[in-house]
């Protein structure tokens, strides 16, 4: 992603592959090139502007890509505590994602995408998902009454299909990977929005509210480190953005080092930065389903935030996970694996480190959402 995207003079749809530029509220999620759109928009932010503004997720409204008149499709996205963990010695803060109304850090950007296209007056949307976003778009837009179409691999967890199918979204079965799944729903979303959690730029737009909590938490400082884990990215590169944002509006002096979290059978981001190392992707095969995209379309954007942020990408094996989820239940912390996996790269990167360091990292989904036994260790 590259730092001047976000610092253009107009406020507008732009293809990352041709450059096209789209107007800002017109009805298309992907540029006619094939390219996928992100968003060029001004941003002036001063911290003054939130006082007596509720504290939630639409108290940073006028850093949102939204039209004025756009009416807020909310479940309640209050904003979510900074969690002191001691991991290996080091005291490391976790954003507690899973507290959002749907039980992930997704209903953050389903929040401001579902607002964007109740104001455009879409009537129906698709979406590929593992579960997790595909329950939060499912939720808002059931509460936008948008109709919702979901696709899912055949192998995702029985409660995330369970909580879909709540909604009242329509759930369409896959065989095989994500990557097919994806596929599947790109071709209906040529007939219709592709509510995309990581094509989708308003998605991504309201990820970044991410940053701004944090930075406020910290009373407006950044950390040194920010590790998360990407399957498709949208955490990884809104969390970037609106640290971005931060720093040109001149409220942060630094953006953090970003480093990326994946488990150690699928990770693509890790094989592109290390291409000569003997990870295998083995088909994504892992209980963290929510990080297992082989082929994540925004590659480039998150090796670049990588290389810009002087970052790297860890990878944890399936045993590692499997052991860090029953610890941290044990501890009561009930997430779900995407989180172990996460709270497991943070233990490995912690566990090297030379001198103290400022780390944020977050819990990512609600352990509800995988209400099944673990398989066995191999």
């Amino acid at each position: 992603m590259d730092s001047a995207l976000f610092s253009g003079v107009m406020n507008c749809l732009i293809c990352s592959k041709c450059n096209r530029k789209y107007d800002l509220f017109e009805s298309v999620w992907m540029c006619i090139c094939g390219g996928f759109l992100d968003i060029q928009l001004r941003v002036s932010f001063d911290p003054e502007t939130l006082k007596n503004k509720p504290f939630s997720l639409w108290r940073y409204r006028e850093v949102l890509p939204l039209h004025p008149d756009a009416i807020p499709v909310s479940l309640g996205e209050t904003l979510t505590p900074l969690l002191p963990i001691d991991i290996s010695g080091q005291t490391v803060h976790f954003k507690q994602d899973q507290l959002f109304p749907t039980g992930s850090f997704k209903d953050r950007g389903s929040a401001v995408l579902i607002t964007h296209l109740n104001y455009l007056k879409i009537p129906s949307v698709v979406e590929d998902s593992s579960g997790n976003a595909g329950a939060s778009i499912a939720a808002y837009s059931a509460k936008a009454g948008i109709k919702c179409e979901i696709f899912v691999p055949d192998s995702a967890s029985e409660a995330k299909l369970l909580q879909i199918s709540r909604y009242n979204a329509i759930i369409r079965t896959v065989n095989g990977s994500r990557k097919t799944v994806a596929e599947a729903a790109f071709k209906i979303a040529e007939k219709t929005y592709f509510a995309s959690h990581y094509y989708n730029p308003f998605f991504i737009h309201g990820i970044k509210t991410w940053a701004y909590e944090v930075c406020e938490q910290r009373r407006w400082s950044a950390p040194d480190t920010v590790i998360l884990p990407i399957g498709n990215g949208s955490l990884f590169l809104g969390a970037f953005l609106g640290f971005q944002e931060l720093k040109a509006s001149g409220v942060i002096s630094k953006i953090p080092k970003f480093i990326g979290v994946q488990a150690k059978c699928c990770a693509p981001i890790y094989k592109a930065i290390h291409p000569f190392c003997s990870v295998k992707l083995n088909d994504c095969q892992t209980i963290a389903e929510g990080i297992a995209v082989s082929d994540p379309p925004r590659i480039q954007q998150i090796l670049s935030c990588i290389s810009e942020t002087g970052g790297d990408l860890i990878t944890v094996s399936e045993n590692c996970i499997k052991k860090t989820l029953q610890e941290k239940w044990s501890e009561g912390y009930y997430v779900e694996p995407a989180t172990a996996a996460t709270i497991a790269g943070v233990t490995l990167y912690v566990q090297q480190l030379t001198n103290d360091e400022q780390i944020i990292s977050s819990f990512t989904g609600h352990g509800l959402k995988y209400s099944k036994p673990l398989p066995n260790s191999h």
